[in-house]
């Protein structure tokens, strides 16, 4: 993902889609789906701390 995406924004657009799109997590059972979430969180937050 840090190869394609240059531009910070597009990258927190991204992670903030996943994190919301409830869709993509319909197949996921729930122990998964929080470690998920709470990964893609926390590299948003490395992100903007950079």
């Amino acid at each position: 993902m840090k190869k394609n995406i240059k531009n910070e924004d597009d990258k927190n657009k991204i992670i903030n889609g996943l994190i919301m799109n409830s869709e993509f997590y319909s197949d996921i059972d729930d122990v998964t789906r929080e470690k998920l979430i709470e990964k893609l969180f926390n590299y948003n937050l490395t992100i903007i701390i950079q």
